[in-house]
């Protein structure tokens, strides 16, 4: 079963706010175990992003996806980490 950590909904929309384009891959996870929850696209620049609550923790599928993935990868908890995580210094 995929659950939503209260996080997502505010890192989405700040992302979405400062020109990212993001894709929730909630259903990649049902043929992909451990699939992060992000899509983003920024600067011609792709990243996952795995949204967890303060406390959250990668499940077991999920850090085996992290350690097996070679591209960007990133646990995220606030709109701010996500936004040092794929490079954007301040937000007009």
């Amino acid at each position: 079963m995929n659950r939503t950590d209260n996080t997502q909904n505010s890192i989405v929309s700040a992302l979405r706010s400062a020109g990212c384009s993001v894709i929730i891959l909630s259903q990649a996870g049902r043929s992909t175990p451990g699939c992060p929850d992000l899509g983003v696209g920024y600067h011609g620049k792709n990243y996952f992003l795995e949204c967890k609550s303060d406390n959250g923790k990668l499940t077991e599928a999920e850090q085996r996806f992290q350690d097996t993935w070679k591209g960007s990868y990133f646990v995220v908890r606030t709109p701010s980490e996500a936004f040092e995580a794929i490079g954007i210094k301040e937000v007009h």
